[in-house]
């Protein structure tokens, strides 16, 4: 079963926002096992996103017991952290499937999110997260969702206000931050 990507074509050219994948997914297969870190990181990590998972499902009252439901990773390129992701999100999907019936993991490329067109970049990005509210509505599906890059996104604003202009980037800034 291939990705499903998002795409979208602005006067006739294609531009992709993202994948979504349905878990478990064979180009996923043995990541985790192949990732070796110092510290006990995968351990937490499967513990954390199962403590997450329990509070969910005993419906905890988030003003008695607040459990953040977001993993950020960071690190230089190439120090794991997109496989890590990919490996959690595949463990989960095998560990979890008498909770879940279906699993996802969506994958966006933050670089990849300007347009040349004005404001259709915010537009699109808009339109990546409705697929992923629609999907959320089902309380038997899991999802994952990766911003690859996103330091990207923290520069292109930085840099539209240090230059005093509104701008399409300081629009897909705020719709991201909106949507997460």
């Amino acid at each position: 079963d291939n990705p499903f990507n998002h795409e979208v074509s602005i006067e006739g050219e294609k531009q992709n926002l993202g994948c979504r994948w349905s878990l478990p997914h064979y180009q996923f297969e043995s990541l985790w096992e192949t990732l070796e870190f110092d510290l006990p990181l995968k351990t937490q990590l499967m513990q954390y996103v199962f403590t997450v998972i329990r509070f969910g499902k005993a419906n905890i009252d988030r003003s008695v017991i607040h459990c953040n439901q977001t993993i950020l990773l960071y690190g230089p390129p190439g120090c794991g952290k997109t496989t890590l992701c990919k490996g959690l999100a595949q463990k989960v999907s095998i560990r979890m499937k008498e909770l879940f019936n279906r699993f996802y993991f969506y994958e966006l490329n933050a670089a990849s999110l300007f347009s040349k067109w004005f404001s259709e970049s915010s537009h699109n990005l808009s339109r990546f997260f409705d697929d992923i509210t629609r999907i959320c509505y089902d309380p038997l599906t899991f999802v994952i969702i990766l911003i690859d890059e996103i330091e990207s996104l923290s520069l292109s604003r930085i840099s539209s206000l240090s230059s005093n202009e509104p701008s399409d980037m300081l629009r897909v800034v705020n719709t991201l931050l909106t949507n997460i």
